[in-house]
């Protein structure tokens, strides 16, 4: 993305925390200070910027330029797979190696998508598990959906790994690019 698009994203994401901000303390009778629920609102709009902007740049170049059918099946299969891979992390009970299984059952699939398919690929495997996180919270599901955790820790959690995956996506499908480019 542009840098102009960088700066648009960190202006829409700061006025929605503005908006937030004043929404929630106009409703609710706040515990915490109005900075740390603007910071809130701030981070969850910036990291919603960082798994959904690149999909949509994506898919519109994908419908300007299609991918090749046969590297569009391959990565729609990929996607099926860790979507599917994804639900089943999700609904394991909360356990202390679950972090590390994860990652360990994801990055193969996601290696796969960076190295085989177009960059949208990569940026729509961000937004499936950015998505699943998003829904084991929303839904009390899972690692990060354990009641016994409160609540804005289990938000901080989950934004840092939306963000980690999301970047290690977007990093591997850029280099992966590049080499195709170059080929």
């Amino acid at each position: 993305m542009c840098w102009h698009c960088w700066r648009a994203a960190v202006a829409a994401a700061a006025a929605s925390g503005i908006a937030g901000t004043v929404a929630f303390s106009s409703f609710y009778t706040p515990t915490a200070p109005i900075w740390i629920i603007w910071q809130s609102w701030l981070a969850s709009g910036a990291i919603g910027v960082i798994a959904v902007a690149p999909l949509v740049v994506g898919l519109v170049k994908a419908l300007r330029d299609p991918p090749p059918r046969h590297e569009a099946r391959e990565g729609v299969g990929a996607l099926v797979v860790l979507a599917v891979i994804t639900a089943i992390i999700a609904f394991q009970p909360p356990e202390p190696w679950e972090p590390v299984a994860t990652v360990a059952l994801l990055f193969p699939i996601l290696l796969w998508i960076t190295s085989r398919c177009e960059p949208v690929f990569a940026a729509a495997a961000a937004f499936i598990v950015s998505l699943a996180i998003m829904l084991t919270i929303a839904f009390g599901i899972g690692h990060y959906g354990h009641s016994v955790v409160p609540v804005s820790d289990r938000v901080v959690r989950a934004q840092a790994a939306i963000l980690g995956f999301s970047l290690c996506a977007y990093v591997l499908a850029a280099l992966f690019a590049e080499r195709r480019k170059d080929a």
